[in-house]
């Protein structure tokens, strides 16, 4: 899944909407930015490739994290809500 695309990246419920039970979307989202910040350190933003290329070890270590709490974090007794069916898998930019 591509959550960038040239100079722009996703973050929070524009790329994995989850149930609003237990602010999983707002914990998973506050963990992105912290990601994101992370690979984006020491980078000077104006040089495309290099800001592309930490977008994707940005991508690496949360897509499958944010994938496995989609699947698990339904809405209590009615397993995955069935409006983020549509959804899934997570969007891709």
């Amino acid at each position: 899944m591509k959550w960038s695309s040239g100079p722009v990246v996703g973050v929070g419920d524009a790329v994995h909407p989850v149930s609003p039970y237990a602010a999983y979307g707002m914990g998973i989202a506050l963990e992105n930015g912290s990601f994101l910040a992370r690979a984006l350190d020491g980078v000077d933003l104006c040089a495309q490739r290099a800001a592309n290329a930490r977008f994707e070890i940005y991508e690496k270590e949360r897509v499958d994290y944010a994938n496995h709490n989609f699947e698990f974090a339904p809405v209590p007794g009615e397993g995955v809500p069935f409006y983020f069916r549509d959804f899934w898998p997570i969007f891709a930019i």
